[in-house]
């Protein structure tokens, strides 16, 4: 249902009436009681979505982390890397072995020295 607002209310609710058709709810602004304006958003608003909506649907059966073990090592390691267990001495080993990455280090501002006057 769209609502009818007088002008001199819609003048002094402008703000508020804008938000609200903003989100979706149109209004008419009348004068002496008749329409005379329907006020619109100039887009719909964005529909809400709902976490869990598909529960139920269907049952995930792949284990991601067996069936794309590979290219996900790959990605981290390179191309080649054999597959092995990963575990805090692999993960070490392997992070001692990777190319080490050189940036010139950042240069700091100097204080200015102190000239003893003041």
């Amino acid at each position: 249902m769209t609502d009818i607002v007088n002008i001199h209310e819609a003048k002094t609710h402008l703000s508020r009436l804008v938000e609200q058709a903003a989100k979706g709810q149109s209004f008419i602004i009348a004068k002496a009681g008749k329409p005379m304006v329907r006020v619109l958003p100039l887009e719909a608003p964005p529909a809400k979505r709902k976490l869990g909506f598909m529960a139920g649907h269907g049952i995930a059966t792949a284990d991601l982390k067996r069936d794309f073990a590979a290219d996900i090592e790959e990605m981290f390691y390179g191309p080649g890397t054999p597959l092995a267990p990963v575990t805090s001495a692999a993960v070490a080993k392997r992070a001692a072995a990777a190319p080490k990455r050189t940036s010139p280090a950042p240069k700091r501002a100097s204080k200015p020295k102190a000239t003893g006057k003041g």
